[in-house]
């Protein structure tokens, strides 16, 4: 039977942001819905304890040579938290460098600018990625990544 990966990462240069999210993503009630959606898909039960497996990185080199590590250790994260606005390597930047490694995880946008709408994000890659205007509720948030997290370990969407 296979294992559901909730593993989890934030990219954001910008560390209270970072521990906000982390906290939300690990504490959060609300992501009980999301072990059902698991015992729906492949039929295990959810274990106690975080909701999700969550790692940070605060630039996105950082963040780069975690997923780089990830995979290499066939332990892979299913969705990224990705800043766009961050000195040196924008999100953008890292996204695309990201996906040429790994082309399945899921990758949500966020910022609290407008350098890149959603539309020039679409027209980058040639798809939608769900975007987080900051601040965030943590009701967006977890949408978000519960959604993420069933589209990547969505067999049919993978294959």
């Amino acid at each position: 039977m296979a294992t559901f990966n909730n593993r989890v990462l934030i990219i954001d240069d910008e560390y209270d942001i970072v521990e906000s999210l982390r906290n939300v993503l690990i504490n959060s009630s609300e992501n009980e819905a999301l072990g059902s959606s698991s015992k729906e898909l492949f039929g295990d039960k959810k274990e106690k304890g975080p909701s999700s497996f969550v790692d940070v990185a605060l630039s996105g080199s950082e963040g780069l040579e975690k997923v780089k590590a990830s995979l290499e250790k066939e332990n892979p994260y299913a969705v990224i938290f990705l800043d766009i606005r961050m000195p040196n390597q924008d999100g953008v930047q890292t996204a695309f460098k990201i996906k040429e490694i790994d082309p399945f995880v899921e990758v949500i946008f966020m910022s609290a600018f407008s350098d890149y709408s959603p539309e020039e994000l679409y027209s980058f890659f040639g798809r939608k990625f769900p975007f987080l205007t900051k601040p965030f509720s943590k009701e967006d948030a977890l949408k978000e990544v519960n959604e993420a997290l069933l589209r990547w370990n969505d067999e049919v969407y993978r294959s």
